[in-house]
C-alpha cells in the first residue's frame, strides 16, 4: 500500500508518542520521575529532531547525512555543526581554458565528469550542502579539503561564494587536491602561487587555524601533502597547553589498523598517515600522531577527516573516536553534535 491518498490534499508529519512509557520500560521510572530518565528521554527526543532535521534534504537524494555526537564533560550548551569534505568541484571559465595548455583542459574536463553522480554535477550539489548547513542551523561547518578538484579562477570563486553563504563560522582545512593541478603537483610553483589562494579561509595560515569557542577549539590541521611540518606541529603543541578540548580537522585520517584493509580495497594502499602509513619516515608525523592519537593525557576529543572517499569511523590508540566521511560530491556529509554529559 501506498500513503498517496492520504497525503493528497495534506502535508505529512513526523511525531511520536510513548516517551514516559519507553522510559519506565528502559529505566524503571519515566521523565517526570527520574533525572536519569528524563536525560535519557531528552536524548531520545533530540536524536529524532536531529534525524528529522537531516531527513528534510533526501527526498531526492541531494543529500546524504550522516551523524555523530561528540561528548565534552561540562560543556553548558549544545553546538551542531555540518562536516563536509571531498566535494570534488571541477568548474572552469572560458578564461580559465584559454589560460591552460591543451593536455589540462583535457583532464579537468574528464574530471568535471568523473565526479558527477545521479545526473548531478559536482558544482550543482555543492552549493546544496551550504543550504542544508543554514537549514538546519549549524553553528560550524567542517570543510576538511579537496572541496575543489583544481585552483581554477572559478573553482576559487564558487567556493569563497558559498562559505561566505554559511549563517556560521567555517573552519577549512586544505585537501591535497585543493591546491594543486594534476600537471603542476606538490611543486614550489603550487606552493607559492596556489596556496595563499585560500588565505582568507584559514586566517592567512594555511598550514594551521582554529576557532575558539568558549569551552573547546576546533583546529584545522594541514596534512594535504601526507606529512604535517615541524612549525605547524609546534604549533598545535602550543594550542594543547590552553587547557581546551579540541575537535581536530584533518584532510588525510590517522592511520589505524582497521582503516588499512578498507583504504587498500578502495585505493590500493593505506593512504592514511602516521605510522606504518604516510609520512611514517617524518619525525614531525610521529610526534603528532603521538600527540593527536597516543598520548592518553591529549586535549583532542574527536577527529574528523576525508580524503579516501567512504565513511569510517574508528578509535584511535589512545580511545578518540575519528570520523571519516564520505565524498560531498555524492551528497555525502555529517551532522555532528558537540554536547556536554548526558
Amino acid at each position: 500500500d501506498t500513503i498517496e491518498a492520504v497525503i493528497n490534499h495534506g502535508t505529512l508529519g513526523i511525531g511520536f508518542i510513548g516517551l514516559a512509557e519507553a522510559l519506565i520500560a528502559l529505566c524503571g521510572k519515566h521523565h517526570g520521575e527520574s533525572a536519569e530518565a528524563q536525560q535519557l528521554g531528552l536524548r531520545i527526543v533530540t536524536f529524532m529532531k536531529d534525524k528529522v532535521a537531516a531527513l528534510k534534504l533526501m527526498g531526492t537524494d541531494l543529500l546524504n547525512p550522516s551523524t555523530a555526537t561528540v561528548v565534552i564533560p561540562g560543556l553548558t550548551k549544545d553546538y551542531t555543526f555540518l562536516h563536509i569534505t571531498d566535494t570534488h568541484v571541477s568548474a572552469f571559465s572560458d578564461a580559465d581554458k584559454n589560460s591552460w595548455s591543451a593536455s589540462r583542459l583535457q583532464y579537468n574536463t574528464a574530471r568535471r565528469t568523473s565526479f558527477a553522480a545521479d545526473g548531478l554535477l559536482a558544482e550543482e550539489r555543492f552549493p546544496l550542502l551550504f543550504d542544508y548547513a543554514n537549514e538546519i542551523e549549524a553553528d560550524g561547518m567542517f570543510l576538511t579539503g579537496d572541496l575543489i578538484d583544481f585552483p581554477s579562477e572559478k573553482n576559487i570563486a564558487m567556493l569563497y561564494e558559498n562559505v561566505s553563504r554559511f549563517n556560521g563560522k567555517s573552519i577549512f582545512c586544505l585537501g591535497n587536491h585543493d591546491w594543486n593541478y594534476s600537471d603542476d603537483y606538490m611543486t614550489g610553483n603550487a606552493v607559492t602561487t596556489n596556496r595563499p589562494l585560500f588565505n582568507d579561509l584559514t586566517g592567512g595560515d594555511p598550514y594551521l587555524s582554529y576557532v575558539e569557542y568558549d569551552e573547546f577549539l576546533v583546529v584545522a590541521v594541514d596534512n594535504s601533502s601526507d606529512v604535517v611540518t615541524d612549525d605547524t606541529v609546534n604549533k598545535f603543541l602550543a594550542l594543547c597547553q590552553k587547557g581546551k578540548p579540541i575537535v581536530l580537522l584533518l584532510h588525510v585520517p590517522l592511520h589505524v589498523d582497521p582503516l588499512e584493509p578498507e583504504c587498500r580495497k578502495v585505493w590500493g594502499r593505506n593512504i592514511a598517515m602516521g605510522p606504518g602509513a604516510m609520512g611514517s619516515d617524518w619525525g614531525s608525523v610521529q610526534t603528532f600522531y603521538n600527540a593527536v592519537a597516543v598520548d592518553e593525557n591529549s586535549p583532542v576529543v574527536a577527529v574528523f577527516a576525508g580524503h579516501v572517499h567512504f565513511n569510517h569511523e574508528d578509535v584511535l590508540p589512545n580511545g578518540i573516536t575519528q570520523y571519516i566521511t564520505s565524498t560531498g560530491y555524492t551528497g555525502d556529509c555529517r551532522v555532528v553534535t558537540v554536547k556536554g554529559e548526558n
